[in-house]
């Protein structure tokens, strides 16, 4: 049966085989040695780390098995592997997409396993047939048929009637884990992973009818009239941090709309110069953040209205930066304080200092950032201090290089 192939063809088979034998054995050892054939529970805490070898081990089969399956395509002309479809081109592009699917398959199974509620809680119960069909039977039919086909020639398949009903259920139910492959994987990415399993984890937790109907309501009100909903539960002598803590952080993203009635409601807070001030020189950051997006974000009449007060509040917030930049050469990746983004914190109080451009009050905002650009010199050199080297430079403010580290 062999002597029917070429040379060339015959090293073609012998690569195939190499790489899909290599690649089912990545597969089975990942999925059945790190989930004891799908019947063990997942590891939690520091265990759950070493699933990331496992993970990478799939990744790694995968693209093995893909390169199999395109060198087998390329010997379609003349194996059984052109007996897929009409002709070789085409035996040879099923055979990709196929393959590409059953990986994806295995994959996900080790996914479900790892968190069983990635899909949902009606899905659990069948946990180890998926596992057990997607991740270890799957990749091992896939490797017998990448080198079966790959070593038998064309003629040979069709002229054994029960040899070709075989290849062809074994095909079909290929095809069948593919698409389970691809569909499951699109259903996980239609929308965030995460929403879905808190969303689940609620509802498994015995989440009430009240509870979720606030929660579909949150999702389906428009983000104004949440945040005028917000506003309005403020009482008249409410902080300025109650409103200025609404402009970063939220689970909706803000519109122009709304970040205006947000000005709005902080202009009647009492003292609303003063409490700016005052929330610019002290932590926690987000609310330092907060308030540099409300002057970022003010119509044009409110900040010149304000435009005294206000620079000064933004200087200060800008000193206050960069003196805990000179204190904490890791400020840039610590986030406690209430500092979950750093960066964004600069860029705000950036935009916020561009406002002021113009006027006699900008001298000392730019004195101020160039205070924070030196100060950048202080911090630990690393990605996201050159990021913030890059920020500051757009800005018209790069780091001066003496004193540098």
């Amino acid at each position: 049966m062999v002597s029917q192939f070429s040379r060339g063809s015959q090293m073609l088979a012998l690569w195939v085989t190499i790489l899909a034998v290599l690649g089912v054995l990545l597969v089975l050892v990942s999925n059945a040695g790190t989930t004891g054939f799908f019947m063990r529970n997942p590891p939690t805490g520091e265990r759950a780390m070493g699933l990331i070898v496992s993970f990478g081990a799939i990744i790694v089969a995968a693209v093995v098995l893909v390169l199999a399956s395109v060198l087998a395509a390329a010997g379609a002309g003349k194996s059984a592997i052109g007996l897929l479809r009409d002709t070789p081109v085409a035996s040879g592009i099923v055979l990709i997409v196929v393959t590409l699917g059953v990986a994806i398959a295995a994959f996900l199974a080790l996914a479900m396993w790892t968190e069983p509620l990635l899909v949902g809680a009606k899905l659990r119960g069948g946990k180890p047939l998926i596992g057990w069909s997607a991740g270890l039977l799957g990749p091992l039919l896939l490797g017998i048929v990448l080198v079966v086909g790959a070593w038998t020639p064309a003629s040979v398949m069709t002229e054994s009637p029960r040899g070709l009903t075989a290849a062809r259920w074994a095909c079909w139910a290929l095809v069948a884990l593919a698409a389970g492959g691809y569909g499951l994987g699109g259903l996980i990415l239609a929308r965030p992973v995460i929403a879905r399993v808190m969303a689940t984890r609620a509802e498994l937790a015995g989440e009430t009818p009240a509870e979720r109907e606030a929660r579909e309501r949150f999702r389906h009100t428009p983000i104004e009239e949440l945040v005028r909903e917000e506003m309005d539960g403020l009482p008249s002598d409410a902080p300025l941090t109650n409103v200025v803590c609404c402009f970063v952080g939220t689970p909706k993203k803000l519109t122009d709309r709304a970040r205006e009635m947000l000005v709005q409601r902080a202009l009647c807070v009492p003292d609303v110069d003063r409490q700016l001030v005052e929330i610019m020189g002290s932590t926690p950051y987000a609310d330092r953040w907060g308030a540099a997006e409300m002057v970022r974000h003010a119509a044009p009449q409110y900040v010149e209205s304000h435009r005294a007060e206000w620079a000064q509040a933004v200087a200060t917030g800008i000193d206050a930066t960069a003196d805990a930049m000179t204190m904490r050469p890791a400020w840039l990746s610590e986030t406690f304080d209430l500092n979950p983004e750093p960066l964004e914190l600069v860029r705000s109080l950036l935009a916020a200092a561009e406002r002021f451009e113009g006027c006699d009050e900008y001298n000392g905002i730019s004195g101020a950032i160039g205070r924070m650009a030196a100060a950048t010199n202080e911090l630990k050199q690393d990605k996201k201090r050159v990021a913030l080297a890059k920020v500051l430079a757009s800005a018209g403010f790069p780091v001066p290089t003496e004193g540098r580290r």
